[in-house]
């Protein structure tokens, strides 16, 4: 899975102007997958937390609030953008988590989000 992911985002990367991490955890908060900080296995452990969390209270909202599943979740902070997809990997739910930096487009940050998503959910 490591190299095809790596594969796959060298590729997608050079469309984002500021990709700063792609993570992929389970929705219970282990880390299967992270881009940067791999050889730090507290900041990945930390990341999949978020992951999860945040993952869970969005999935509650959104079927309190709206009455169907969560897809994804965006959050824009005071330098760029983080999308947590919904998304499976080896028939188990998962978070994808996706951090970009202050220059990059939201629309194209998301679409091209998207699209990682959809690799690893195959």
């Amino acid at each position: 899975m490591e190299n095809e992911l790596d594969q796959m985002l060298s590729q997608v990367s050079e469309n984002f102007d500021d990709l700063k991490i792609v993570a992929l955890s389970t929705i219970d908060g282990f880390p299967i997958y992270c881009s940067k900080g791999s050889s730090d296995p507290e900041k990945n452990e930390k990341i999949a937390a978020i992951s999860s969390s945040l993952h869970s209270l969005s999935n509650a909202a959104a079927n309190q609030l709206a009455g169907s599943k969560l897809m994804t979740t965006t959050l824009e902070t005071g330098d760029g953008f983080i999308f947590f997809f919904s998304t499976t990997y080896q028939e188990r739910e998962c978070v994808l988590c996706i951090a970009t930096g202050a220059t990059e487009n939201v629309a194209k940050a998301r679409y091209f989000s998207q699209k990682i998503a959809d690799f690893i959910g195959k």
